[in-house]
């Protein structure tokens, strides 16, 4: 873009720049001017309540889909300027939606990176299970990068790596996401409570070894917890029919900690 500048238009001392914003920003005007900035190249920005599946980079990798999402940024009722934490982040679906919603805040998504995922026995099939985990693990930090890049997302900030260990040097967020924790959920929690106040935390879980952890640190730190049970099914056309196809169930956690 190029920005043009004028103070004290039409007197003898009239001011008039134009440049790069680069540039631009170098230079030095009085505190009453008006400024203009062209767009070669401009292109329309439509921004829809929420996204759709479609929406998203994701190949074969597995995604929150839009109807718990939905739910998900209801519970978790952001504000313009909050931060937020988004902790397994997979492809980056729920970071994007919450990087839409606050423009004047930031989101640090946090998802376990390839070299995080380690090729520890020697075994043949505990190495191909391994280097499975591995290759899910590199899908989702390329898949996220890419959701990022493709929705413009600069208020959000990717962490590869363990989630414990980097939530730990994370700013004090506003609200958090726990989509994902590779069995550090404790840890995890821990690290959140120690902030001197009350954070938003929202959790799902799909699994019912998750869903009773939860349960159960959430009773230690919240006994007042707020859980409700998700199960959306979509239609698919057989012949002439349509049956119901049904994902999981959802419980999706909210308490403040």
């Amino acid at each position: 873009v190029t920005v043009c500048a004028g103070a004290n238009l039409s007197y003898e001392d009239e001011i008039l720049a134009s440049g790069t914003p680069a540039e631009m920003v170098k230079k030095e005007f009085p505190s009453l001017c008006v400024a203009m900035i062209k767009n070669p190249s401009p292109r329309q920005i439509v921004r829809p309540c929420f996204l759709s599946d479609e929406d998203f980079e994701r190949d074969k990798t597995p995604m929150t889909k839009e109807e718990i999402r939905i739910l998900i940024l209801h519970k978790m009722k952001l504000h313009p300027d909050d931060v937020v934490w988004d902790v397994g982040a997979g492809t980056g679906s729920v970071s994007i939606e919450c990087a839409r919603q606050v423009p004047f805040g930031t989101v640090h998504s946090v998802e376990r990176s390839e070299t995080a995922v380690k090729l520890i026995y020697n075994d043949e099939y505990f190495v191909l299970r391994d280097m499975e985990n591995y290759i899910e693990a590199q899908e989702k930090i390329d898949r996220l990068y890419k959701n990022k890049e493709k929705f413009s997302a600069d208020n959000l900030t990717v962490y590869e790596g363990d989630a414990a260990e980097t939530v730990a040097k994370l700013p004090e967020p506003d609200k958090v996401f726990i989509g994902g924790s590779g069995k550090e959920m404790s840890q995890i929690l821990e690290t959140i409570a120690a902030f001197p106040k009350k954070i938003k935390v929202v959790i799902s879980a799909v699994t019912i070894e998750t869903i009773a952890e939860t349960n159960e640190l959430l009773g230690k730190y919240a006994p007042d917890f707020d859980v409700i049970q998700a199960t959306v099914g979509r239609g698919r056309k057989i012949g002439s029919y349509h049956i119901m196809d049904t994902n999981n169930p959802v419980m999706i956690f909210t308490a403040y900690i």
